[in-house]
């Protein structure tokens, strides 16, 4: 499946929505995703890189930060 945009990220894209609504729309472009921090609070993650993964940082169930990796 062919990434969106070519892979290019666009917070705006996915800031403002829900987690729930940002995952699904990530999905929908052939990324997978993962939540990295959250109200303040880091997550442990792995150190590899993907170029089809989004990053998520959110604040009360809303996307506030998204990047690559």
């Amino acid at each position: 499946m062919a990434l969106r945009n070519g892979g290019i990220i666009s917070v705006n894209e996915y800031a403002g929505k829900t987690i729930k609504e940002a995952t699904e729309y990530a999905n929908d472009g052939g990324f997978t995703t993962r939540i990295t921090e959250e109200n303040g609070k880091a997550y442990m993650v792995t150190a590899d890189f993907k170029t089809n993964r989004r990053n998520f940082g959110g604040k009360d169930g809303i996307v506030i930060d998204v990047y690559g990796g």
